[in-house]
């Protein structure tokens, strides 16, 4: 029905003799060169300027309505207080 043990005592609790369970099975390495580098380094570098490209115009595009919006603020401002000083000289 079942295997019969082969070995008893000592022997018969050791692992199989195999690669796999000794783990000493082959180590898979790219080979880096050249042809396999430069491209994935060019494609990277092309993907980080744009990314850095949209980042820059988002931001220059927030600031220039950050000061669109203070200056219209700080117009409102001074055309109050132009009319206010203007009603304060008119009635002397």
């Amino acid at each position: 029905m079942g295997k019969a043990k082969a070995n008893t005592g000592l022997l018969a609790r050791r692992p199989d003799n195999s690669a796999f369970k000794h783990q000493r099975l082959p180590v898979w390495s790219p080979m880096l060169t050249a042809h396999t580098i430069l491209p994935f380094f060019y494609c990277m570098a092309t993907i980080c300027v744009k990314l850095g490209v949209c980042l820059l115009h988002s931001s220059l595009a927030k600031w220039r309505n950050l000061m669109k919006e203070r200056d219209c603020a700080l117009k409102t401002v001074l055309k109050s207080k132009l009319e206010h000083d203007r009603r304060r000289f008119t009635m002397l």
